[in-house]
C-alpha cells in the first residue's frame, strides 16, 4: 500500500515536470520572439542613423542657394524635426523591445528554476520508489527462503521420523 501510495505521488510529480518543461519551452520561444524583435529594432535605428545624414542633405539640398521665405524655412526645419522625431520613436521602440527581451530572460529563468525544483522533487520520489522495490524484493526474497527453510525443516523432521521409524522395524525384525 506504502509503495502504491509513493507511485502515485512520483506520478504527480513526473507530471510537475513535464508540464515546468512545457512551461520553459514555451518561454525560450517568447524569448526568442522577443529578441529577434529586439535585434529587428536595432538593425531599423542602426540603418536610419546611417541614412539620416543623407536625408537631412537632401532637406536642405533643396533650399541651399534659394531664396525662401519663413514659411519655406519653418517647413525645412518641421522636415528635420520629423526626421530625428522619427529616430526617437525607433530608439524607443528599441527600448521597448530590450526591456521586452529581459523581461523574456527574467521569465525564462524563473521557468528554469521551476524545472529544477520539479526535477529535483521527482528525483525523491524516484529514489524513494527504488529503495521501497528494492525492500519489497527483499522481503519477498526473506519471505521465500523463511518458507524454503520450513519446509527443509518439516522434511528434515520427517526424514528422523521415517530414520527412526525404519531402525525400529529392523530392529524388531532381527
Amino acid at each position: 500500500m506504502k509503495l502504491q501510495t509513493i507511485r502515485q505521488v512520483e506520478l504527480v510529480k513526473r507530471r510537475h515536470e513535464e508540464r515546468a518543461e512545457l512551461l520553459l519551452r514555451a518561454r525560450d520561444a517568447v524569448l526568442e520572439a522577443a529578441l529577434t524583435r529586439a535585434e529587428t529594432a536595432r538593425q531599423e535605428l542602426r540603418t536610419w542613423c546611417d541614412e539620416m545624414p543623407a536625408r537631412q542633405a537632401a532637406i536642405y539640398d533643396a533650399i541651399i542657394g534659394q531664396l525662401i521665405d519663413l514659411e519655406g524655412l519653418e517647413a525645412c526645419q518641421a522636415a528635420v524635426a520629423a526626421l530625428r522625431a522619427h529616430e526617437s520613436v525607433l530608439a524607443a521602440k528599441l527600448s521597448d523591445a530590450e526591456a521586452a527581451a529581459q523581461r523574456a530572460r527574467a521569465s525564462r529563468a524563473e521557468a528554469e528554476t521551476g524545472l529544477s525544483t520539479a526535477r529535483l522533487a521527482l528525483s525523491k520520489f524516484v529514489d524513494l520508489v527504488a529503495v521501497l522495490q528494492k525492500a519489497e524484493v527483499t522481503e519477498a526474497s526473506l519471505r521465500a527462503d523463511a518458507e524454503l527453510d520450513e519446509v527443509a525443516e518439516t522434511l528434515g523432521q520427517r526424514s528422523a521420523e521415517w530414520t527412526k521409524g525404519g531402525d525400529d522395524d529392523r530392529c524388531e525384525a532381527a
